[in-house]
């Protein structure tokens, strides 16, 4: 992964005491040092650096492509949709079978043009059931 994607992606969402952990390809050890961050290296092979591992998000990752991987391919003009899906999904695994529906009616008919997954899943809902 190149250094300018992974400050892309992560340059305003760390601040300076945090600690980075991850496998140390060349974008990520880059970042630490311009963000001065304590970094964690997870070497290959191993799973941890003492009490630091990347284990949740390999998780998700194979989570994530286990799900997608049933759709035989997605383009790309509509990832960030099956993300959001996913994303959707992955935040109310826990609730039940009739509650998962009921967030899922009010979530579809609350999404407006240009509104952002964030802002829809901080909304209180509630309120039309009650």
């Amino acid at each position: 992964m190149k250094t300018e994607i992974v400050e892309k992606v992560f340059s305003d969402k760390i601040n300076g005491a945090s600690i980075l952990c991850s496998d140390g390809i060349k974008g990520y050890r880059t970042l630490a040092e311009k963000y001065n961050l304590e970094h964690k290296i997870i070497k290959s092979g191993t799973y941890k650096n003492g009490i630091y591992h990347i284990n949740s998000v390999n998780s998700l990752h194979s989570r994530f492509k286990s799900w997608i991987d049933r759709f035989k391919g997605v383009s790309t003009k509509h990832l960030q949709n099956y993300v959001t899906w996913y994303k959707w999904l992955e935040k109310y695994k826990d609730l039940s079978h009739t509650d998962k529906i009921e967030e899922f009616l009010v979530h579809s008919n609350c999404v407006f043009k240009g509104t952002k997954y964030a802002e829809v899943s901080k909304r209180n809902n509630k309120i039309l059931f009650q």
